[in-house]
Formats: structure tokens, sequence, C-alpha cells
């Protein structure tokens, strides 16, 4: 829906009675519910001051705004307008009283007057220097998380009043540096009290800010609304100041991955452990049901002081960080028992010396894989070239030890290894062993520096270090012939003849024995099913050796020798091996992946050759690839990937088939936010291997930086390759690259960066060279792709999307630089005139097309889009280039394209509604001011059936108004309401306009007409005195609205005692607690002077208010307290009705929109005064005074004022709530005892908390008694915080009981059938949600009170329930069985649930029971011995459903 509110003009002035003039300086902000102005006043003086204005005009609401500047809305939305303006004031009243309550008064905007003018309301705040939180820019990280913790703290202290604020965003939350908190926070119409929407969920709407909402309040689900809501939008927040957007469901999913790397800020200095706390708080914050979410404010401090310590404060320890595989490890036992002796001995530094691939690095990770327990921390640390880049790098890893930032830049890299070394010593012992692998170098001058640490290291490498007095092993050929041919028969078991063993023997000695290259002759050898003496003859022809004599003087002692000779071994088996072309590419394939393992299943759909299963499942087994059979994923071995990749070099010609398949995977739609995480990083790597000149690597960087990452790298790449090939297929691919240049263009990433850090950055410089960029970048587009095609539907479709890709990276530049000054002005229209013209050109070539109708009209439905009149545009767009008449023109092609048969009407509904009609090119007239134009407009929407007949009449007549034609006006409202009678004829749902007909009236009156509007009146009363249907209340107090002014207007006696009569008559079909019309107050003060005593008078005045006791009700209620006080003033026989009515007045003010604080202290001290002069002893009087008085020294001074709670400690809220539950509905009598439980509660008086609870249980049996339910949700909040009362009271027999017959209402609610009108009236899925909710709420109370075994068997049973909710009697039945530990059937049907199909909400909910059942509460319970086998069974699903088809190796 489109923003068409109308804002008042500059220069407007309100005047707000002699006194108040304010004049609107111009329009700053939008909310759901308002729009905000700078505006001024002047004092006695003549000086001016600044304000800020807040208009009521709720967006989403039918209202029109008059020449007058008044708003009228639509009949269809009177009532809601209405409701709208009491959120509006009851917005300003929380407003006022949140900003005297100390902690809140320096961040809460001060809003000093409110005032209705222009049929709305208008609140005044005082102007405040400072920038909304929405353009305010963060310094750096820390800077953010610092502002959040303040914004958390002040959330905080409204949640700790009981309030929830539902409207957090940047744009409510100013930045005041010169405060202590440094924030205010403005806009409370979404305010309200979680006590009520929790006991009173039904008939709330909110003001929804799109990005910042959480799903709860999207959805209008009010039982699913509490502090977490808040949550989300502080999560939301801190997401669009760190990536520049708003998060989707994408990112709230459960194991959502977000790319850090593209946040706004990056420093070296970042750490892990910094992004996973990120990731956690996202996940926790961000999360779309509210049970993942931090359940309070207090746990998002928790984590934002440790953001915040992160970045700053150091706490050192070193990380573990290690992982060994087991399988296939021969032999060794000597070089083993060598590292282990060396070590007892007192060793510190021990170096394993030997060639590449002979298995240094697995020997080392055997020995800490067998002495592992003996060590507190293992490191496996590769060397990145230096000791200086080894120690700085990430996997030697100290907590909160990063890079530092000084004044003077960024430390060095040798300052950082001095610093990291230095707590390196301080930290680690001989209970810590690092292992440096792959120290292939001579000498490292660092290397005895970093050996002075006094852990234990154990080193690798392919150099002898014998001579620098370190111990040394060397790690040779295996010296035992029986190891080496145990290792080849691990991986060739047959049975050979005893010469041919020997022949075994002497290649195993001609490759040296070097372990690699005898597992790949043994796999070789194995699958060949060559004869020993062939491979032997074949590898001496290789080699150039003739016969074993020679092969002796083949091996070397020196090193590099040794290295050359392995890798002349490697490839001459490579070369004997005799691959397939499939099964070369199947490899080049493998190695442009890199060091990453997939899923073999799916690396064969990305290599789709014919044969490839069978040549895969060969290099498996010759060992070329290899595989782990438990994960089934496939990967290179290093030294088999730098042989294949650097020795075949694969390109994007030699390796086709992947080449196109990840063109294709850049491209495709995936659902899972993870899976696109894995799929970005997945295809970065791929992207930094492979290379190529031909079109397939073009199309590759288009599909990578179209649809995964923008870089103008690829881009040029593929230019470049179309440019130089001069080919016809090209010409569409370069005008993609083009399109993309453009959007790489218009990205902003780091503008804001480089405007604050380069002093020398031009505005109008930068805006220049950007619009020519852009402009050249379109005009080749444009230019390619008519050299492409000449089919005049794909080049309209070009067309739009080159103008709709111009306009888009305009918008981008010109919301930082608004087309203001020359410069910018003149490069503003230079793009927007060029996307013009691509719209001209579409539509000539779309009137030419011959194409899909459906394509065709989505192609119109943009040019409407295009051309449309959005509010939310920029002023500029809107002026020069908005257009409804073509936007209007486009709508017709697509609405006559709908009639085509082939396109459904669903189609055509989603294509027209959000198009403009005439109705929107109407509106845009009267903006004008060609009111007679308008008219006509609306009169052929109506004609065209776009709006109906009163729409059109409703509208036409404002324009009439307009014009000052009020004949004319009133003729419209005539038909109006003459249409009216007769479709209220015809449907009962259709109600006679009251307002319209008030106005008529009024207008017949000014006129003298008093017949007519007699008649009027009259008709308006028959019309809901005839009504079929029953009449409700709203009905009777129309009638008597109506009837009451026939009293008045009648001049006959006798006639007027009629109306009278009938006007008593309507009165008492009205329900005592349905809310009085303001129409209606005159003549119930007129009732009450027609008692006859002083007594009964009183009393009735007190009887109108006995069932109104809503915030709504307050105005009403003021009129006859100040009735009754008048009557009672200075009687001391009436001295109670008078504290009574001084009582009720204090709450009714305080209730009441506006500031009235100091109505309301008068009023209690009245009360407490009068109470005192008269001696009155009344103990209910004397709670509720005091309790007015702490309210009223809260709301002014402090929630925690020392004088309130005193007052507080003498209210008897027992006595209180007995007796204002007298006389009440049940359903208000429940609400009473809560409140009094709720004090209670506050005061820590858990006995007085239980005796209010024990009130409400009698209800809730009266209300069985009688055959009634009370609410599920009223019971179910009323059991838990009753077991969590008993839970304080260690009571925890009674939590178990409370909590049992709550489950067995909740088995009630979620098992019975339920008429189909019923609310509320659950779907398969939804139910099995709440049900499954509802059992973990049961075991979140029991696991917070110690009571383990009982909450697991509840999180057991909620995980059951998520998935199949429909089980056995017996299950449900069983909850003693299952106390007692007996969980047999538990365990069953536990294990059935969880090995059925399942969908990506139940796996979302059994993630949010996993990670319940490892909180602090339950983590001992859940790793004990009793739960093992629900432990294995919930790591089977997460390994199943939570694992990936790709995994990231290190790049050792």
């Amino acid at each position: 829906m489109f923003d068409k509110r109308k804002p008042l003009p500059q220069g407007w002035e309100l005047v707000f009675g002699e006194e108040h003039r304010y004049v609107i300086a111009e329009e700053i902000g939008r909310g759901g519910s308002c729009i905000v102005y700078n505006g001024f006043y002047r004092d006695r003086i003549g000086e001016r001051h600044l304000v800020k204005i807040k208009e009521c005009y709720p967006y989403r609401l039918e209202i029109e705004r008059d020449a007058e500047e008044n708003l009228t809305p639509d009949l269809s939305c009177k009532q809601t307008f209405l409701a709208e303006k009491q959120k509006f004031l009851e917005a300003y009243r929380k407003n006022t009283a949140l900003k005297t309550t100390l902690g809140l008064v320096n961040s809460t905007a001060n809003a000093t007057n409110i005032y209705e003018y222009h049929n709305t309301c208008y609140v005044v705040m005082t102007e405040i220097e400072g920038r909304d939180y929405r353009s305010e820019a963060d310094e750096n990280l820390q800077s953010l998380f610092l502002h959040l913790r303040t914004l958390a703290r002040i959330v905080k202290k409204y949640h700790d009043c009981g309030m929830l604020y539902l409207d957090i965003k940047p744009e409510n939350v100013l930045l005041i540096p010169e405060t202590k908190e440094q924030m205010v926070l403005f806009d409370f119409d979404s305010m309200v009290r979680k006590e009520k929407i929790q006991t009173q969920p039904n008939g709330w709407t909110f003001s929804v800010s799109d990005g910042y909402a959480a799903p709860e309040l999207v959805r209008g689900k009010c039982s699913k609304i509490c502090e977490a809501t808040d949550v989300y939008a502080i999560g939301a927040i801190a997401f669009y100041k760190l990536f520049g957007r708003t998060p989707n469901a994408m990112d709230s999913a459960v194991g959502a991955i977000y790319d850090f790397s593209g946040m706004k800020w990056k420093d070296a200095r970042y750490q892990p452990v910094l992004f996973r706390l990120m990731q956690e708080f996202f996940h926790r914050t961000l999360a779309a049901t509210v049970r993942r979410r931090y359940a309070s404010v207090d746990e998002v401090l928790e984590i934002l002081e440790k953001l915040i310590r992160e970045s700053d404060v150091e706490r050192v320890f070193l990380y573990h960080g290690f992982a060994y595989n087991t399988a296939n490890f021969v032999g060794r036992e000597n070089e083993l028992r060598q590292i282990e002796t060396i070590f007892s001995s007192g060793q510190q530094v021990l170096f394993l010396s030997g060639m590449g691939g002979i298995g240094k690095t697995e020997l080392a990770k055997r020995y800490a894989y067998l002495y592992g327990e003996e060590y507190r921390t293992i490191v496996f640390v590769p060397y990145q070239g230096s000791i200086v880049q080894t120690v700085c790098g990430e996997d030697i890893h100290i907590h909160n030890v990063h890079r530092e930032q000084s004044e003077e830049g960024l430390e060095t890299e040798e300052e950082y290894f001095e610093r990291k070394l230095k707590i390196l010593k301080e930290q680690t012992t001989k209970d810590d062993l690092i292992i440096l692998d792959n120290f292939d170098v001579e000498e490292d001058e660092d290397l005895e520096r970093f050996l002075e640490c006094p852990c234990r290291f154990l080193i690798t490498t392919r150099e002898d270090f014998r001579d620098y007095d370190f111990c040394q092993i060397d790690v040779q050929q295996m010296e035992d012939i029986n190891d080496v041919e145990a290792l080849f028969a691990v991986y060739n078991p047959r049975s050979y003849e005893e010469e041919e063993r020997g022949q075994i023997r002497e290649i195993l000695k001609l490759v040296e024995y070097h372990t690699m290259t005898v597992e790949l002759i043994a796999k070789y050898l194995r699958e060949a099913e060559e004869e020993p003496y062939v491979l032997l003859e074949k590898m001496r022809m290789i080699e150039g050796i003739t016969g074993t004599e020679e092969v002796s003087v083949k091996h070397r002692k020196d090193r590099k020798m040794q290295n050359q000779k392995v890798q002349e071994h490697l490839k001459a088996l490579f070369d004997l091996s005799g691959f397939s072309n499939v099964q070369l590419e199947l490899m080049q394939s493998l190695s442009l992946l890199g060091y990453v393992r997939i899923a073999r299943e799916t690396f064969l759909s990305y290599v789709p050759l014919a044969g490839a299963k069978e040549a895969l499942d060969k290099l498996i087994r010759l060992g070329w690839v290899e595989q782990n059979r438990k994960t089934d994923k496939i990967s290179l071995h290093q030294i088999i990937l730098d042989l294949v990749y650097h020795d075949s070099k694969p390109t994007a010609e030699s390796c086709p088939a992947i080449t196109e398949k990840m063109t294709a995977y850049a491209r495709q739609d995936l659902e899972s936010s993870a899976l696109d995480g894995v799929r970005r990083q997945f295809l970065k790597y791929f992207m930094e291997r492979i290379s190529g000149e031909n079109l397939a690597y073009a199309r590759l960087c288009v599909a990578y930086c179209g649809h995964i990452h923008n870089e103008m790298y690829y881009l040029k790449q593929a230019e470049e390759i179309c440019l130089s090939m001069q080919n016809e297929k090209c010409h569409a691919l370069l005008f993609q690259i083009y399109l993309l240049q453009i959007r790489k263009v218009g990205k902003k990433d780091d503008l804001i960066n480089r405007m604050i850090e380069d002093e020398e950055f031009d505005e109008s410089s930068y805006l220049e060279m950007f619009a020519e960029q852009v402009h050249d970048l379109a005009c080749k587009a444009e230019r390619e792709i008519q050299s492409d095609t000449e089919d005049a539907g794909i080049l309209g479709k070009s067309m739009i999307d080159l103008a709709l890709e111009v306009n888009d990276a305009l918008e981008d530049d010109f919301i930082l630089f608004p087309p203001e000054g020359e410069s910018n002005v003149e490069a503003f229209h230079c793009l927007m005139d060029i996307a013009v013209h691509f719209m001209d050109q579409a539509e000539t070539y779309l009137d030419q097309a011959v194409m899909n109708e459906k394509e065709k009209v989505g192609l119109y439905k943009n040019m409407a889009k295009f051309f449309m009149m959005d509010t939310l545009e920029m002023d500029a767009r809107k002026e020069y280039y908005g257009d409804q008449k073509r936007a209007h023109f486009y709508r017709e092609k697509a609405a006559e394209l709908t009639k085509n048969e082939e396109i459904s009407e669903e189609d055509e509904v989603m294509v027209l509604d959000d198009m403009p009609g005439l109705s929107a090119v109407a509106e845009e007239l009267e903006k004008k001011g060609e009111y007679f134009q308008a008219i006509k407009c609306y009169t052929e929407a109506y004609e065209q059936d776009e709006i109906s007949d009163i729409q059109a009449l409703e509208q036409i007549a404002e324009n009439w108004v307009r014009l000052k034609e009020m004949e004319e006006a009133a003729n419209c409202w005539k038909q109006i309401l003459e249409a009216e009678l007769e479709r209220g004829k015809e449907h009962e749902w259709f109600r006679y306009d009251g307002e319209i007909c008030c106005r008529l009236i009024q207008f017949l009156r000014e006129r003298e007409q008093m017949d007519e509007a007699r008649r009027y009146a009259m008709e308006l009363v028959q019309y809901y005195t005839s009504k079929e249907e029953q009449e409700d209340d709203h009905d009777w107090s129309c009638r008597l609205a109506g009837m009451y002014r026939l009293y008045q207007l009648e001049t006959d006696e006798k006639r007027r005692e009629d109306y009278w009569k009938q006007c008593e008559t309507c009165w008492q079909h009205i329900s005592d607690d349905y809310r009085i019309f303001e129409e209606n107050r005159a003549y119930l003060l007129e009732r009450l002077g027609r008692e006859k005593t002083e007594e009964k008078r009183i009393e009735q005045a007190f009887a109108y208010m006995q069932h109104r006791t809503s915030w709504m009700d307050a105005e009403d209620n003021l009129v006859f307290l100040d009735y009754i006080l008048k009557q009672t003033k200075g009687k001391e026989k009436f001295a109670a009705q008078e504290i009574r009515a001084f009582l009720y007045r204090s709450r009714c003010y305080l209730e009441l929109a506006g500031n009235h604080k100091k109505e309301t202290m008068w009023d209690a001290f009245a009360a407490l005064k009068r109470q005192k002069q008269v001696k009155n002893q009344d103990a209910y009087l004397q709670s509720f005074g005091y309790k007015m008085l702490a309210i009223c020294y809260r709301d002014r001074y402090s929630v925690l004022d020392k004088r309130a709670e005193k007052l507080l400690e003498k209210c008897d809220y027992f006595l209180m709530a007995k007796t204002d539950a007298k006389g009440q509905k049940t359903e208000q009598q429940l609400e009473i005892w809560e409140d009094a439980a709720r004090s209670y509660r506050d005061r820590k008086e858990d006995p007085m908390e239980e005796k209010c609870y024990q009130q409400m249980e009698l209800l809730f049996q009266e209300m069985q008694t009688k055959g009634t339910e009370p609410r599920y949700e009223t019971y179910k909040c009323f059991a838990e915080n009753r077991a969590r009362c008993a839970g304080r009271q260690k009571q925890f027999q009674n939590v178990l009981q409370i909590i049992q017959k709550a489950y067995q209402r909740t088995l009630h609610e979620y098992q019975t059938p339920k008429p189909e009108d019923a609310w509320p009236n659950y779907d398969e899925e939804t139910r099995k949600y709440y049900f499954s909710r509802d059992l973990g709420d049961y075991a979140d109370i029991l696991a917070e009170i110690g009571q383990q075994k009982e909450a697991f068997v509840f999180y057991i049973m909620a995980a059951v329930v998520s998935l199949e909710d429909q089980q056995d009697a017996p299950f449900f039945d069983s909850l003693d069985v299952y106390f007692a530990g007996e969980w047999e059937l538990l365990y069953k049907t536990f294990e059935a649930a969880l090995h059925q199909n399942v969908t990506e909400e139940q796996i979302d909910r059994l993630s949010d029971i996993m990670d319940y059942l490892q909180y602090d509460e339950m983590k001992d319970f859940w790793n004990g011995n009793k739960t093992t086998d629900f432990r294995r069974e919930f790591t089977w699903f997460v390994d199943t459903y939570c694992h990936g088809e790709i995994e990231f190796k290190r790049e050792d």
C-alpha cells in the first residue's frame, strides 16, 4: 500500500486557542500513525522557539485532507480513526508519564501538550538538538554496541515499568551527545502495558515499521507479544547499522548464516569469537519465533557487554585446536615411542624431519591422539611462511588478543608478534602442546624466540635441524619392510605369490617406501589387476632405470633431490594410470574446488559426464581421490591437488561441465540462508581458482556477479572476452555485463567512509563522474541489445530492465546527495532523462511485440510503477518524473491484456491491484487544485467499477466543498444517504452513515431548513429502529443520539416528553459496560437532574461508571465525577462519596491523554486530606488513596521513589480487590485478582500472592459449575504464575500439582475438536506449534526451580508433539510414570516421531528444544547417563537434517 497521506503545507498555522499558534516549517518524517513536522511558535515578545509537531494521521486508513486541511475519514474507517486518535492520546499520556519517571527523564522525548484541531490530534514536543539514529553513523563497531547498550538500558527501564515499546526503529531514536544517556526515544503510539495485552489480547492494532517489527507484531499475534518483541527490534537496528539493510525472513531462519565480510566495519583485530557472539546475538534477537529470542533485555545487555568487551578488554587463554582421523595408520611404533621418550626426558622441542608425503603430519597427529590426555591444550598450527606470520595468524588463537589500533595507526605485524609472543610465554606451560606443521624452511630468525614459550613443540619439517642442536627424529621411509608391506596390504589385501611379492618389494623400493606413493601403488595394482612385474617394468622405463642394480644410485640423501624424486614418482604413476578423459576432467574439476570436501553425489551432479560415476568410483579406489566413507564426501590430498592443479592447469575450456553447472548453481534460487552462505563461500573458492577465455567463463562471471557477489574484476574479464571474440552471441551477454556494471557503480558500500575520511572529497565532481559512468554504460548496454536482436519483446523487456537499473543506481546516490545544487540537479536530470528515454523505447517495442501476454502484463506493471507518484519517492523525482496519467495508461494496457483467458483471475488481481487507477489520477489532480477534473475522474472511476458509487460521491462531495459549492456537496450527501438506505435493505451488514447525516443536518440548520434537518434526524433514528437483525449497543447508542436531538429540537412539551421516554428506552438497552457516546453525555446529565434526591443522583452517577473502567472511558467518567463532586462538596453526609470521587477522578486523570499530573496528584491528596478531616477509617479508601498517591510520586519523580514504596507497603491489595470485584463480571474479577497478585509479587509477598490465586481458583471453579470454561490463555497464565510463586516458596509438590492440572487443561485445548467458527481454531501445523510451545513453557518453569527430571520429560514431550501431536492416549496419560523415571514409552514415541518426515519449521522447533536442554539449568541432567539414548537420537537428527553437503578444509 502506497503512502497517500498529504502533509500540511509549509507555513500553515495551527491555532490552538488565542495563545497557542504554531507554524509548520517542514515535514521531517512519517510513521504508521502520524506525520512529524518541524515547527515554531513566537512568545509574547516575538522570539521564535523551535518545536516538533506530531499529527495523528494513520497510514493505512482512507483519510482525505480537505482545502482547510481538515482530515476526513472514509465511512468505512471512521470508527477506526476514532480509535487511532484515542491511541494517539494514550501514547501522549504514556509519553508524559514516562518523561517524569526517574531514570527515563533524559531518555524520553518531552511532549509538552496535545491539541485537537483539523478533526485530529497534534502533540507538541520540545525541540531537541541531535540526529536520529537512522542518519547518525557509528564511529566503529564498538560504538555501535555502546549505542545499542544505551538503547537496551532505556528499553529495559520501560519493561521494568511494565511497558512494551513495540516500535523501536532508528527514526524513533535521537542521539543527544550532551546528555548523560546520549539517547532519547520518542513516538509512543505503539507502547502498551504488557499485562493489558496479555489479559486482553483481542482488538489490538499496531503501527508496524517494516524491517524492524517482529513477526508476531506484524501478524498481530497478541499472545506472543512480550519483551522479546522489543528485543527483535534491537537486533534489527544492529543488523541495519551493520549491513545497511533490514533483516529479511532468511536472516531470521534457524541457523541463519551472516556474511560478516560484508559488514560496514572491517578490522584485523576482530577475532572469530566476536563473530560468533554477533551470530548468537542475531540468532537470539532476530529469531522468527519468540521462544528462540532472548526472553528479556537483561540477556541482551549481557551479550552486548560481551561484544563491547571483545573489542577492548583482554581476557587471555589459548584455544584448543586439534582434530584427528584414526583410520589407516600403520606402524611407526618406534617413532611414537621415541617421541614420548624424548618429551618424557624433559625435552621441550622435537623436530620430525622427512620428505613430503612420508607421513610426518600423521605421525605428529597420532602422537597427540595417543597422548592427548597428558596435555591441557593441543594446538595444530600450519607454518605460514614465517614464525612472525604464524604467531600473528589465527591458528594460534588467544582469546581477545588481536592486532591493536593506536593513534599512530594499526600496530605492525612485528609489534603484534612481540605482544602476542609475550602473552604466549605468560600463558602456556609444559601441559600445552603446539604442533607446528610444514615448517619447510632452512631457517627462521624468530624460531628460537618462539621456542622460548614454556610449552612443548612438535615440529614437522622437510629440512634438517640437527645442526642447530635441536632434538630431531628423521622420519624416513619405513625401515621395516614388514611395516611397508603391511601398509601396502591395508590398501591391497590381495594374496600374491612369493615371486610377485618380491616384485612388489622392488616397486616399493623403487619409490623409496614413500608412504603416499606406496598407498597409490597398492590401489593401482588392486584395481588395474595388473601383474606386479608389468608395473615394475613400466616404472623402470619411465624412471630411466634398466635394472635393480641402479636403484641404489637413485637414492639420494639430499632432501631436495628426495622431494623432487617423490614428485617424479607421483607424476610417473599419474601417467601410468592411463586416466580416461572423463577421469582427467573429474580430477581437474575437483582441483578447481580447492580445499573443499564435497558430497560425492553432489559433485557428480556438478560434472554430469557420461560414465562419471564409474570413473569417480575408480579414482577413489585408486586413491587419487579421498573419500570419507562416513560422510561420503570426497576431496584431493594436498600433494595430489597441487600436482593436478599446477601440472594440468584446469580452465573453463578443459572443464566445461563444472563451469556450466557452477553457472547454473550461481543462478539458482535457494530457500535456506544457510545453504546460500555455503554457496557464497563455495563459489568464492571456485572463482579464485578457475580462469578462462571463452564464453562459458564469461557467462560464469556474469552469473556470479549477478547473483552471488558483484565484483568489477570479474565483469571486466567477461567484458574483455566478449569484446575480443566479436561473436554475435556476445551482444546479449555484454548487455548483462553493462547492467551489472551499472549496479556495481551504483553501490555505495564505502562512500560514506570516503566522504568522512577524504577531506578533499567533492560532491559535485563525484556526481558528475558517477552520472557520466552510468550514462556511458547505459548507452553501451542499449547498443549491445539492439545489435543482438530485432525481437520487439526482448528489446522492450531489456529497455525496461535498463531503465530500472539506472533508476535504482540514481536513487542510491541521490538519497545521499539530494538534487538541490546546480551540479546535483544536472546529474539527476541526466540520468532520469535517459531512464525515461528507455521507457519510451520500451513502449514502442511492446506495442509491436508478439510475446507471452502474462509476461507482457508484468512489463506494463513495471512501467506503471516507474511513473507512479509514490509518496515515499524523492520530491524531485515526483515533481519532474512522476506521472499518474502515464502510469494509469500502462495499467489500462495491462488490464486489456488480462482479459485473455490464459491469464488467471488471481494473476489479474495481483497485477492490477497496486497499479494506479483513475482515482489515483484524481488524487493527483486534487493536489494540483484541479478539482473539476478530479470530479470528472472520480465519475469515470465509478463508471469503470473501480470504486463504488458511494465512494465516488464522497470524493466528489469533498471536491465541491473545496470549490465552496456547498449545495452540490449537499446533493452528493443526500445521494449517499439515499443509496445507503437502499443498500441497508439489501444487505444486513450495511450501516447508515451517521457522520455524513450529521454534516448534512448541520448544513441544513445553517440555512435554517429546519424541517428537512428534522427529517434527516428522524431518518437516522428510524434506520436504527427498523433493522431486522438483532440490535447491538452501537445501534441503540445511535438511536439514543438521534432521539435526544429530536427531544432538544422539539418545542411541543408533550412530544418532548415522548421523545424523552424513548431516550430512556434506548438507554435501558445499552450494555452497562458499553462506552458512552460523546453525543449522549448531555442526556445522561439531564437524566441525573431528574432524580428526586441527592442520594439517588450521586448513586446513579457512580452507577454509570461502575462497569466502564477502561482508560478509554476516562474522559466520559470525568463528566460524572465532576458532577458528583459538585453535589458532595462540603457536605459531611456525603464525605465518603466525595473521597471516593476524588480517588476515581485521580485515576481518570492518570489514564487521560495529556499531561494531567497536577490534577492527578491534587485529587489524590484531596482524598486523603478529606479522609483525615472527617476521620474516615474506611480501609479500602485508605488503601486506594495510598496507591493513587504512590502512583503519582512514581509518575512525577521516579519508579524508585521511597515515598511511593512506603505508601504501597500500607496498601491492602486483597481488600481492594475484594471490594472492586463486587458486582463485576467474572472476567473482570479475574483481572482484578490477577492485578492484586501482581502487586504482591512486586512486594515479594509470596503467601499473599498465593491467597489471590486461591480467589481466582474459586472463580474458575464457579465458571465450571455454570458450565463455562475460562479462556485457555487466561488459565495458562494464571497457572504459570502460581507455579512460580509456589516454586519461590520451595513448595515443589504444589508446583507439580499446578503444572499437572494446567497440563490437563492444555490437553483439552489442543485435543478437543472445535466448531469451525470457534476462536482460536488451529490448523494442524499451528496446533502442533502451540501445543509444543506450551509444554515447553511448563518445562521452563520446572527447570527454573531445579526440577530437572520433570522438566526433561516436558521438553521431550514438547519435541514429540512438535512432530506429531496425534499420539495414542497412553503417551499423554503417563505423566506420573515419566516423572517416576520410567521412560520406555516416552523414548519409544520420541524415537518414532523423530524418524518420520519433518518440515523446516519442525527442524527449527527441535533445534530450539536442543538448545533449552543444553542451557545451564538443564545441561548437567542432559549430559548425564540417564539421557544417553535421547542424546543419541537428537545427535542423529542434527546430523541428518542440519549437516551440509560441502565442508571447507583449512588451506594447509
